[in-house]
């Protein structure tokens, strides 16, 4: 008696690879939105120095990146799962 072992034949496309692009464009993402944040607080203590245009400049470069960051976020969250790019979330505290 002969045993049969059903096998799936390979595929013929080669495996998508778009979460590593997901997770770098992530990874960039949460760094920008770092950066804004930086940016936010500084401009907070420039204006309690006393108030000038820079703490306004410093703000809304930081507002922008901030929310720059997130869209790149969302682009990155179109590409790889949640569940991988939120472990990936936590450069945003040691960058």
């Amino acid at each position: 008696m002969e045993v049969v072992v059903a096998t799936t034949p390979p595929p013929d496309d080669p495996p998508d690879k778009s979460w590593i692009l997901g997770c770098m464009i992530y990874l960039c993402g949460s760094v920008v939105i770092n950066l804004g944040h930086t940016l936010i607080r500084l401009s907070h203590v420039k204006s309690q120095r006393g108030p000038g245009v820079w703490a306004t400049v410093l703000w809304l470069a930081g507002f922008g990146l901030f929310a720059s960051g997130d869209v790149v976020n969302l682009a990155g969250l179109n590409l790889a799962a949640q569940s991988l790019l939120e472990a990936l979330g936590s450069v945003q505290f040691i960058s």
